[in-house]
């Protein structure tokens, strides 16, 4: 058997990792051929069986007087690559956030639709359950926003219930997009449907973001005043505008 510390399967540690290997290729074990097979000590042994046995990884059989651990199907290591798959991704994106804000200064620029993606991924991870985002969505017909849209931010902006609230023009409410029950949306009245530009902005912590949907740019800037400026200025907005729609 391959050392610890060298052999880590997706979700597990190395001994949970060497403890399920051998299950897988040994077959059925009681505790003690366990901790002799992977060179473990018993106790450390018996404290990984336990993690392995309440995530479900593990199960137990009685084999007349002694307690046989068996290993489940390894399919589950695949939805834990997944996951951590999914997880990095979110970290290289706070990475090439970071090193994008250097480079130009405190501003970060985005280009093209799978990297605007990016600052709705952006936008979930840095705010925490409950919190609250303000946008403004100034399109019309001409433009697909779904496209700028990861698959996976509305099941984590749901999971998280955080809350949009939305001005936009009448077009862009009329759009059959999933619209979540934390988002509300006011409506810009007809005579202002100028408000078609292509464009728009996103308020969310401390930082503000500008989209510019027909050149599929985006800039993001960070500033606890000016953010809270905004905030302050989309609320007093939205509270005089009429046709709240949930």
């Amino acid at each position: 058997m391959p050392k610890a510390q060298d052999y880590i399967l997706p979700g597990l540690d190395a001994h949970e990792s060497l403890i399920y290997s051998s299950l897988l290729l040994h077959g059925p074990q009681a505790a003690f051929s366990l901790a002799k097979q992977t060179k473990l000590h018993r106790i450390g042994t018996r404290s990984a069986l336990m993690r392995l046995l309440k995530r479900g990884v593990v199960s137990e059989q009685q084999h007349g007087k002694r307690n046989l651990y068996v290993a489940e199907n390894p399919d589950f290591l695949r939805r834990e690559l997944e996951m951590q798959n999914q997880q990095a991704q979110v970290d290289i994106d706070k990475l090439v956030y970071a090193q994008q804000a250097r480079q130009t200064g405190g501003v970060t620029v985005l280009r093209g639709a799978a990297e605007i993606q990016t600052l709705f991924i952006d936008l979930v991870n840095s705010l925490g359950r409950e919190e609250v985002f303000y946008r403004y969505i100034a399109c019309g017909s001409d433009i697909d926003v779904e496209k700028f849209v990861p698959t996976s931010y509305r099941p984590t902006r749901d999971e998280k219930s955080i809350q949009q609230i939305a001005i936009t023009s009448t077009t862009m409410r009329g759009r059959p997009y999933k619209k979540g029950m934390g988002c509300l949306w006011k409506i810009l009245p007809a005579n202002e449907e100028a408000f078609t530009m292509g464009a728009g902005q996103i308020i969310y912590g401390n930082k503000i973001a500008f989209i510019d949907y027909r050149e599929e740019m985006a800039y993001i800037f960070q500033s606890s005043s000016v953010a809270e400026m905004l905030k302050a200025t989309h609320r007093a907005l939205y509270a005089r505008l009429e046709d709240r729609v949930t």
